[in-house]
């Protein structure tokens, strides 16, 4: 599908002050991909997601969704738009409120139209797809895991079939195993189900670990957009964009600063291929 930004900016005006959320942002985003949004608090990552669905709406610019131009002027017909486009705020689980896991997975699709039963297959679906089985239907959300919670909330968003996932920091209060779990739930979207991926993360071993593009943001405006490798193995670039280098690109650069392994060492970077380099060496 299309989804793209044409020279969008955003502020936000109050009683008190304005400032400035997005500035003269041009980033297509069509097609099947998994991409990272990274950037410091307050660099627009948060307001850039919003318009992607059109949760916010831009001062200036225009966001296309599909056929659908969303601009300053009032828009009509945002609901179809946001069926394409899910959004999952951060920690997620705590958006939950009703009794059962059904009854909160089959809320979304039922507020566009959906027959209660029509509902109800969508939601063992999705739940099916986040890895949950027809058994959690009747749980009661509040007394189930955390991770458990938020698959149930990331359900309740693909409950209503979006081409794209929008996931703001989606690792974020998870341990290292329930990190790479929710990782490889979101790898196994993207790969199986052909879900576009949009994660915006502060975690870099994330972004070297499953993105494909990476979307840089500073004071609003879209400063870096390419592929993560390009930008860890660059570490002057990687530095001057006020971004941590990822774990695995700290090992590999230092050990051929050392000679440990050959300077032509490439993409992908990982365990695996860095042992038989050594084994090699």
């Amino acid at each position: 599908m299309i989804l793209k930004l044409e020279h969008v900016s955003h502020e936000y005006v109050s009683a008190v002050r304005s400032h400035t959320g997005i500035v003269d942002v041009s980033l297509d985003l069509s097609g099947h991909h998994f991409s990272a949004l990274v950037g410091h608090t307050g660099s627009g990552k948060s307001t850039l997601m919003q318009h992607l669905n059109a949760l916010l709406q831009p001062t200036s610019g225009t966001v296309w969704i599909d056929e659908n131009a969303v601009t300053s002027a009032k828009n009509k017909q945002l609901y179809p738009v946001r069926q394409r486009v899910g959004l999952v705020f951060q920690n997620p689980e705590y958006q939950l409120f009703e009794e059962t896991v059904a009854k909160d997975v089959m809320y979304g699709p039922m507020n566009y139209g959906a027959t209660a039963e029509e509902a109800l297959e969508r939601a063992k679906e999705a739940l099916m797809m986040v890895g949950l089985s027809e058994e959690f239907l009747e749980r009661y959300p509040l007394e189930m895991s955390g991770g458990q919670m938020r698959r149930v909330a990331i359900a309740g968003i693909l409950a209503m079939n979006p081409d794209v996932l929008v996931l703001d920091e989606p690792t974020v209060g998870l341990d290292p195993l329930g990190q790479t779990e929710m990782m490889e739930l979101f790898k196994h979207l993207y790969d199986e189900y052909q879900k576009t991926i949009i994660i915006a993360t502060h975690n870099m071993d994330v972004v070297a670990d499953y993105a494909h593009r990476v979307v840089v943001l500073e004071g609003g405006e879209l400063v870096y957009d390419g592929e993560p490798h390009q930008l860890f193995i660059d570490e002057q670039l990687a530095q001057s964009l006020h971004l941590e280098i990822p774990h695995i690109y700290k090992v590999v650069l230092n050990l051929q600063r050392k000679g440990r392994i050959a300077a032509d060492f490439g993409a992908p970077f990982n365990a695996e291929r860095l042992a038989e380099a050594l084994k090699e060496k």
